[in-house]
């Protein structure tokens, strides 16, 4: 059984991922831990997308480290830069040679 010690954003609580039923994203952004009534906020993020990313880090992380280690949530900046990074860039509007196309209207 895997052992991931998960340690929350802020630091100030670290869980046995094992032990606890299912992690999710609340309405709210913060990842959570639940195990019965017991709940453990892991991260808070200003985004949905950048809460998304924590997470998938983190089961990332866990599914390449299947025996012991310790993982630490994403930060929320570092979330929402890797969120904006990979946003497709804006489509290219000059021409082949660099520049700006010249829009000759008639009436």
């Amino acid at each position: 059984m895997t052992q991931l010690y998960v340690l929350s954003q802020d630091g100030t609580s670290a869980i046995n991922l094992s032990q606890f039923e299912y992690v999710y994203i609340g309405e709210d952004n913060r990842i959570k831990a639940v195990n019965g009534q017991k709940m453990i906020r892991l991260g808070d993020y200003k985004s949905r997308d950048g809460a998304k990313f924590a997470l998938a880090a983190m089961l990332y992380y866990a599914g390449k480290n299947p025996g012991a280690g310790w993982y630490q949530m994403m930060r929320g900046d570092a979330a929402e830069e890797h969120v904006v990074l990979a946003r497709d860039p804006a489509p290219n509007q000059f021409a082949a040679n660099g520049k700006k196309p010249v829009r000759r209207g008639g009436s």
